[in-house]
């Protein structure tokens, strides 16, 4: 490091330590002139942003799996719009930092929900990106802390992109695992965790943090991942449309549910957990038609005796 004072040290030791939220708050610091409205960081850091490209395969996916009564809802903290852009031709209601609405359980709580800001001129021009941005929106005005602790209550949060070591997200998810002591109402929360191959830390970072993970390798810039979500998001039918459970219906039931492995007995389930009443009576018809096995039939009763719960 040689030639360089001892700020500009202080910013390359946490840049190498990819802590770039205090690596951006230092060079705002530094760089802040009283005559400036915006600081030049901030203007710098919105051109970039705004020079995001179009959606992809992972928006897509996360699209489709992301559904509520047939609308979107999607918490993140990506500045972008390309999940309401994903989601074209319909329209997709998008809320910035200052309009966080409270959660809810009704059909009336959906669109895209900016927890760290958006790039949007109609909406407040708030981004989060450095330590003192983190340390006002979670700690003094609690906008996303709030809206995460309702949300974990309400939903079963399914996590997507973040590290166990992001300082902000490691500390919030820890304090949503601490209100498990005190309501017994919060729901199970998921995590797709990347990994190296042969690394088992990850894993129980997370669980150690009451957070299920569902790890994959992160090879080939998280690759995996991408099949992974394109595959579950193909199970998800349009409305009316359940060929894809057929399918899979058809090739597990020929055998002896005692014999099927622990994957079909999951998937079986799974189809017949996220229909509504009218799917699953379809479906169960179709397992009569085809003659699925006995144990098929006890498996589907012991599904659909489950109490319903709200997701």
């Amino acid at each position: 490091m040689e030639g360089l004072d001892s700020r500009q040290c202080a910013e390359f030791k946490r840049f190498v330590s990819n802590e770039f939220d205090m690596v951006l708050g230092m060079l705002e610091r530094r760089m802040a002139r009283a005559s400036e409205p915006v600081s030049s960081l901030r203007v710098a850091a919105r051109e970039v942003l705004d020079a995001a490209e179009a959606p992809n395969a992972l928006h897509a996916s996360i699209n489709l799996l992301a559904r509520r009564f047939g609308e979107l809802f999607v918490a993140t903290t990506n500045f972008d719009r390309l999940h309401e852009e994903a989601a074209r031709p319909g329209k997709v209601e998008s809320y910035g930092l200052e309009g966080l609405p409270r959660p809810s359980g009704g059909p009336s709580f959906h669109g895209v929900f900016h927890i760290h800001g958006i790039l949007d001129p109609k909406q407040s021009r708030q981004l989060v990106l450095t330590d003192q941005d983190f340390g006002d929106l979670y700690l003094r005005r609690r906008l996303t802390a709030d809206f995460i602790y309702d949300a974990a209550r309400i939903f079963h949060l399914v996590i997507v992109g973040y590290s166990v070591n992001d300082p902000p997200f490691r500390y919030l998810m820890n304090a949503v695992a601490g209100d498990s002591l005190h309501f017994p109402d919060l729901k199970d929360r998921y995590v797709f965790a990347p990994q190296a191959a042969g690394d088992l830390t990850v894993g129980e970072d997370w669980s150690a943090r009451s957070i299920l993970p569902i790890c994959y390798d992160k090879a080939n810039y998280h690759a995996e991942l991408a099949r992974l979500l394109k595959a579950w998001a193909a199970s998800i039918p349009p409305t009316g449309e359940d060929r894809w459970a057929r399918q899979r219906l058809r090739r597990m039931c020929r055998g002896a549910r005692s014999e099927a492995s622990e994957a079909d007995v999951a998937l079986f389930g799974y189809l017949f957990r996220r229909a509504l009443r009218t799917e699953q009576s379809a479906l169960a018809r179709f397992l009569g038609e085809i003659g699925a096995e006995p144990g098929w039939l006890d498996e589907l009763v012991k599904v659909i005796r489950e109490p319903r719960r709200a997701s």
